[in-house]
């Protein structure tokens, strides 16, 4: 198949409107060659040099790339033009897809499916839930955004998320659900799961309570995991994708407004309590790592954790500003 075809689809790529097929395609293109890999980083280059993203359709390539060729002052014809791997080649193409958007209009506001978009903001502290027009529901934690179509009439029924997210799918196996974020790619017919992205250390982990989950890297679409109940996936800085088996009972304790522990080392209570609470807890104790605690799982206040805490382990507690708490001292009992 032309080489065009597979630059097209990197573009759709980069503008996230890549159906299920094609997203196949491009990732078994991507895997026969190390040289495909290398042209992709090309076309993601040129694109993100770009002032802004234009909609994606299908448009006449030949004809467009002969009117960006004229305007670059490239006299060769069609029938001889630059090597597929040049840099001139490249950003003809890029250009030939860019020149179509005039002309096409048309085509893309018929064309278009899952319009229009609507977006639910959590600029909160509350829990904010959101139900999609096929009965799935969402639950967004706080500073989360959530973009979504009014109604899934395409292929697939997309989503994109910044944050964090619950996420408990209507199954529909002719209809994938697929939630996108700046690093990954998300895919189901019917689960319930967790979606977090850590800004702070640019990854973004997937915890799947059932069913069966396909996490891939949005800018390695070869590196991808497929995940079942109670296992995570992980897509890190590099953005590699990779899965670790979750005994973690609190991934998705700020959904539930639960805290549980169960024989859990003390260092480990502490970390859990900082990202459910949206606390900065320092473990300056002189607990043994090997100390455990267990608690079922209830609503309960910082204040009422750490007191019932601090009558097992005798630790001492200082509050600073900023909403960090210090922990010294204790003992394991």
């Amino acid at each position: 198949m032309s080489q065009d075809r597979y630059i097209y689809l990197i573009y759709k790529e980069f503008n996230d409107t890549l159906n299920n097929a094609e997203f196949d395609e491009l990732k078994q293109w991507l895997e026969a060659s190390p040289e495909h890999a290398t042209l992709k980083d090309e076309v993601l280059s040129g694109l993100s040099n770009l002032d802004a993203k234009p909609p994606v359709f299908e448009v006449d390539v030949e004809s467009d790339y002969a009117k960006v060729a004229a305007q670059l002052g490239f006299k060769g014809k069609l029938d001889n033009k630059p090597s597929s791997g040049s840099r001139i080649y490249v950003w003809l193409l890029i250009g030939a897809f860019l020149v179509g958007i005039g002309a096409a209009a048309l085509y893309y506001q018929s064309h278009t499916v899952e319009k229009p978009v609507l977006r639910a903001l959590n600029a909160g502290n509350e829990i904010k839930e959101v139900q999609l027009a096929d009965g799935s529901t969402v639950k967004l934690n706080a500073g989360s955004i959530l973009e979504y179509p009014e109604s899934f009439d395409g292929l697939t029924r997309s989503v994109h998320l910044k944050g964090e997210a619950f996420f408990n799918i209507e199954k529909d196996a002719s209809k994938p659900f697929i939630v996108i974020t700046d690093q990954s790619k998300v895919e189901v017919l019917g689960t319930s799961f967790n979606v977090r992205e850590d800004l702070n250390n640019n990854e973004t982990t997937v915890s799947v309570l059932s069913g069966k989950v396909q996490l891939t890297s949005t800018q390695d679409l070869t590196s991808t995991v497929v995940l079942t109940k109670n296992q995570k996936g992980i897509i890190d800085k590099a953005h590699k994708a990779y899965k670790v088996n979750s005994d973690n009972l609190n991934a998705v304790a700020w959904e539930s407004g639960k805290l549980r522990f169960r024989s859990t080392p003390v260092g480990e209570v502490f970390g859990d309590m900082a990202a459910f609470y949206n606390v900065s807890i320092i473990n300056k104790s002189s607990i043994p790592e090997d100390c455990t605690y267990s608690m079922s799982g209830q609503e309960i206040t910082l204040d009422r954790l750490l007191e019932n805490m601090n009558q097992i382990f005798l630790f001492d507690i200082e509050r600073k500003e900023d909403n960090i708490i210090l922990i010294s001292g204790g003992n394991c009992n």
